[in-house]
C-alpha cells in the first residue's frame, strides 16, 4: 500500500516503545498499589509479577517459534495453484497479534493460582471440572488464534492444557502446607 513505508516503522517503533516502557509503567502501578497492601500481601506480589512476566515472555517466544510452521502450512496449501507474496505490513500485524494472544493466554496459571489463593477456586474444584475446562481451552484456542491453519490453535491448546494441570498441582501444594 502507499502508506506502508510510513506505517511499518511506526508499528515497530510503537511495539518496541511499549516493551521498553514496561519497567516505568510497572513501577508507577506498584507505587499506586503498594500503600494499600498489608505486609503479608506484599510478599505475594513479586512471585506473581515475576511468574506473569516470565509466562508472557514464554508465550511470546513460543508464538515466535510456532508462527513459521503455521505460515508454511498456509503458503503451501495452494501449492502450485497460486503465488504467495506476503505483505510486510500484514505479516507484522499477524506476528504482533500472535505474540499478544500467546503471551496473554500463557497467563492462565497465574490467574488460576491467584483465584485459588483468594479462595474462589480450589484444586479439587478445578479437577472436577477438568473435562469442561479442556473443551473450553480447545475452543478458545481455535477462536482466538488468527489464520486458517490447524497447527497454530493446536500449538496454543497443548501448553494451556498442561498449564491447567500444573495449576491444579500448584494449588494442591500451596493448600497442603
Amino acid at each position: 500500500g502507499p502508506l506502508e513505508g510510513l506505517t511499518i516503522p511506526l508499528k515497530v517503533a510503537a511495539a518496541v516503545g511499549f516493551i521498553g516502557a514496561q519497567p516505568v509503567i510497572l513501577q508507577q502501578v506498584w507505587s499506586f498499589v503498594s500503600p494499600g497492601l498489608r505486609p503479608k500481601e506484599r510478599k505475594f506480589v513479586w512471585p506473581f509479577v515475576l511468574s506473569a512476566l516470565l509466562l508472557f515472555l514464554a508465550g511470546a517466544a513460543f508464538a515466535y517459534l510456532v508462527m513459521p510452521i503455521g505460515l508454511n502450512f498456509i503458503s503451501n496449501f495452494l501449492a502450485g495453484q497460486a503465488v504467495y507474496l506476503p505483505d510486510l505490513n500484514q505479516y507484522l500485524s499477524f506476528f504482533l497479534l500472535l505474540v499478544i494472544i500467546f503471551g496473554v493466554t500463557f497467563e492462565m496459571p497465574v490467574a488460576l493460582v491467584l483465584l485459588g489463593l483468594l479462595g474462589i477456586i480450589s484444586s479439587n474444584w478445578l479437577a472436577k471440572r477438568r473435562r469442561g475446562a479442556y473443551v473450553m481451552i480447545i475452543f478458545v484456542a481455535f477462536v482466538v488464534t488468527p489464520g486458517a491453519d490447524p497447527f497454530t490453535p493446536t500449538a496454543l491448546a497443548i501448553p494451556l492444557l498442561l498449564f491447567y494441570e500444573a495449576s491444579i498441582q500448584i494449588l494442591k501444594r500451596v493448600f497442603h502446607r
